[in-house]
């Protein structure tokens, strides 16, 4: 007994289909090998003595462990007997496997499922068997049955069984014993024994021992294909699906008949040979993951010829197909989300398989991601049983929906596949945006107003727009430079405000995939008062958030103290850069902390006629008179909401309060 990958193989090449006429092959008999069980066997064939067993022997079945198991033909509550793979006794020159009863409440029929269960045919109905212990775990449910033949439908997983007499009709329960009904009339009244599907699902084959003997064969519908009147009576039945294919009977005279249809054509006559001869009465068979026939005898002759009472399990190997095929698989598909230039790792589509033997590591996946980017190999994830989760890994270039075709095959078997369309849902990626406008700025503005960012790792400056709101109910086009990706975006804009004071400047940036951000700054528009730069000055013990300021006074030297010491008399308070102009354009106003300012003294520099309401001021620490000329450091740049009275004339005090620091050095 084998595992699922040898099971398969041996599937695979059970279903090559012969390309020439089939020829029995049954011509020349000869001895078999060793004189287990028959005295002839055709060539080609092995067999060997499995078992022996004291009580009357019926069905055959299969542990998942690889166990041969069988029953004692009752009509209901049969044990089952399990014999080891590797506990063998030695006995007339034959190596016998040594079994232990397990309590059971079989019929005689058994049959395998792709769920792992055992299933028996009782009188009762259908039972479920526990493979390893021999329990019952549901049932008994349906029609009463025969209790012998009974076979699993690969193609739908019901279970086929014969019913009991006078009609023995073709029954059916599905593997959770939730459905029954009827699946063929035909013949009834013949008593029918075991029952056997062909390993593609097609046909079903039985042993009918009615009067005259017959292999019948019905299609997947019930209907009768045809009978085949034979000179032996029927008890088990196999498949054979290694080239040349056929079907096989265990009769109950100790030999077995081999039907060899032309060109595997059911619906024609076959040629009938005899596969075996010389052994003991012939009951039920079953096809093992190693695509040996294992069968029942009421007779055992031993490997020196001995031969004796005890009942026999025979293992006869060359081609055999197993009884029940590898599960198909399902794939089912999922909705998943994924956001745009960020890389998606999740699950894609869920696979299941009703073999609850089957592992993650034995399916191999391939994801169309839908976007054109060409396939990828998923990853198969689950329990054993399943169900399993196919996941991978990619990054959509952009939002929107997307078709995921996913495909799985069965690494054991290609022919086993499945495939399922996903959706993926691809979300717009976030924007996440600043301020990057300064506290203060003068009334003609040019820079950038926010700094924004993707958390897309695809986007282009292309998908990108802004629009600046200044404030003063007036908006324009912001200009998008940077990027491009993760990297960061500016918007620049620019902006002549015709009137100092608190301005709300927002920015708002969008994606073209409907992402938005806004940046939000609060800005002073502040100005000079003179196109230079000339403005006035304070002393840096008079400054501080809040203060009531003097900047232009006969007696400016007298109120503005300073920690670098007296300002000389002289000093009124404009600074007007006649000898030391700024630079042009004005630097930055954080840039002019650090910087000195010059002025003629007196109020022969002209001051201004008008100053803003708004005013940037210089903060001094120390200021000196060179000649005519006074110059100061400017240790802060400070924006002053001036009071009304302001006139050129040092005579009328300029003053207001302090609202702002601009910038400031120690």
């Amino acid at each position: 007994m084998l595992g699922k990958r040898k099971r398969i193989r041996a599937l695979a090449a059970a279903t090559a289909v012969a390309a020439a006429l089939v020829v029995p092959t049954a011509t020349s008999p000869v001895l078999a090998t060793g004189s287990e069980g028959f005295l002839v066997l055709q060539p080609g064939f092995t067999q060997t003595l499995w078992a022996i067993n004291p009580n009357f022997l019926g069905g055959v079945a299969f542990a998942k462990n690889g166990d041969v198991l069988t029953d004692h033909c009752a009509f209901n509550g049969s044990p089952l007997d399990d014999y080891s793979q590797t506990s063998t006794t030695l006995s007339h020159g034959s190596t016998l496997h040594n079994f232990s009863e397990l309590t059971s409440n079989a019929g005689c029929g058994l049959a395998n499922h792709s769920n792992g269960f055992l299933y028996t045919n009782t009188g009762g109905g259908v039972v479920q068997l526990n493979d390893a212990t021999g329990a019952q775990t549901a049932g008994p449910f349906g029609t009463n049955g025969n209790a012998l033949g009974i076979a699993t439908d690969p193609v739908t997983g019901n279970l086929i069984y014969v019913g009991s007499g006078p009609a023995y009709n073709l029954l059916f329960v599905d593997a959770g014993f939730t459905t029954s009904g009827t699946f063929s009339t035909v013949d009834t009244g013949d008593f029918k024994d075991q029952i056997t599907w062909s390993p593609d699902g097609k046909f079903l084959f039985i042993s009918n021992r009615g009067s005259p003997f017959k292999l019948q064969i019905l299609d997947r519908t019930g209907a009768l294909v045809q009978n085949v009147v034979m000179a032996h009576e029927p008890d088990g039945i196999a498949f054979h699906a290694a080239a040349p294919q056929f079907v096989v009977t265990n009769d109950t005279d100790g030999t077995m008949t081999r039907f060899d249809f032309p060109g595997n054509d059911y619906s024609l006559p076959p040629a009938q040979s005899m596969f075996a001869t010389g052994g003991f009465r012939g009951d039920m068979s079953a096809v093992g993951g190693d695509s040996c026939l294992y069968l029942t005898q009421a007779g055992t002759r031993y490997a020196d010829g001995f031969t004796d009472g005890n009942n026999s399990v025979l293992q006869i190997c060359g081609g055999f197909a197993p009884t029940i095929p590898d599960a198909p698989i399902t794939a089912h598909p999922v909705t998943f989300s994924a956001t745009e230039g960020q890389s998606f790792s999740g699950t894609v589509a869920t696979v299941t398989d009703k073999d609850p033997n089957d592992m993650a590591n034995e399916y191999q996946a391939t994801i169309d991601w839908g976007d054109g980017t060409g396939t990828s190999a998923g990853t198969v994830s689950g329990p054993d049983g399943g169900p399993y989760n196919v996941s991978g890994t990619h990054t959509y270039a952009e939002e929107g929906a997307y078709h995921v075709k996913v495909h799985v095959t069965d690494s054991d078997d290609a022919s086993n596949t499945a495939d399922t369309v996903s959706t993926a849902k691809v979300g717009d990626a976030l924007l996440s945006s600043r301020c990057t406008m300064p506290s203060a700025i003068t009334p003609v503005f040019v820079g950038s107003t926010a700094e924004f960012t993707d958390s897309s790792s695809t986007g282009t400056l292309s998908d990108f727009s802004a629009t600046i709101d200044w404030g003063d109910t007036t908006t324009s086009t912001g200009t998008i430079v940077g990027g491009p990706g993760l990297a960061p975006y500016d918007v620049n804009g620019s902006h002549n405000y015709s009137t100092t004071g608190s301005f709300t400047v927002t920015t708002t940036i969008n994606d073209v995939g409907g992402s938005q951000t806004v940046a939000t700054c609060h800005v002073l528009v502040a100005g000079f008062p003179t196109p230079n730069g000339g403005t006035f000055v304070i002393g840096d013990l008079e400054a501080g958030l809040g203060n009531h300021v003097t900047w232009w006074s006969s007696q400016w030297a007298k109120i503005n103290l300073m920690s670098g010491g007296p300002a000389p008399s002289s000093m009124k308070g404009f600074a007007g850069f006649e000898d030391m102009p700024l630079p042009s354009p004005i630097p930055p106003l954080t840039k002019l902390c650090g910087m000195t300012w010059t002025t003629d003294t007196g109020n022969s520099s002209p001051p201004p006629a008008t100053v803003p309401s708004d005013m940037l001021v210089f903060v001094s620490s120390h200021i000196v008179q060179n000649g005519s000329v006074i110059s100061g450091d400017i240790k802060e740049v400070i924006v002053v909401h001036n009071d009304p009275g302001y006139q050129p004339d040092p005579g009328h005090t300029g003053s207001g309060t302090e609202t702002l620091i601009v910038c400031s050095i120690p």
